[in-house]
């Protein structure tokens, strides 16, 4: 018998509720590719076959075939899910969205009809003409 070179591989074993999932994140249309594939390589991996084997099946690098093996051993399912990517969110909360959106409506509103210091655009947006001592929009006559 040949002698294994290389790191001892970790165990790894699913429950049958693991299983199920990693089964219906393969199956599912709607889940991403990555996941479907760190899904089937787990699925791979629970017969102990190496990372070399498990790779050329899959046609996917060693490295990648451990990675996903070791964050799975690690964080079970919620290891195969993608982190949240660094720096800012994507896009701007929909409150504050919608609240662009008025500013500018009774902007321009305003600017056309003309203000009389009570109009929507401060009634919306808070603001107190008389105490702060000037207007926030161009008033047109």
């Amino acid at each position: 018998m040949a002698m294994r070179t290389g790191r001892r591989l970790s165990s790894l074993h699913l429950t049958g509720e693991e299983c199920e999932t990693l089964e219906r994140w393969m199956r599912r249309r709607k889940t991403s590719q990555a996941l479907a594939q760190r899904a089937r390589l787990v699925l791979a991996c629970v017969d102990g076959r190496s990372n070399l084997v498990v790779a050329a099946t899959l046609q996917i690098t060693p490295r990648t075939v451990g990675k996903w093996r070791g964050r799975f051993i690690r964080d079970r399912l919620d290891g195969l899910l993608d982190e949240p990517r660094p720096g800012l969110p994507g896009g701007l909360p929909m409150a504050d969205r919608a609240r662009r959106f008025l500013d500018g409506l009774c902007w321009c509103l305003n600017v056309y009809v003309g203000c009389e210091h009570n109009c929507g655009y401060c009634y919306v947006n808070g603001y107190n003409p008389e105490a702060v001592g000037i207007h926030p929009h161009p008033k047109t006559n």
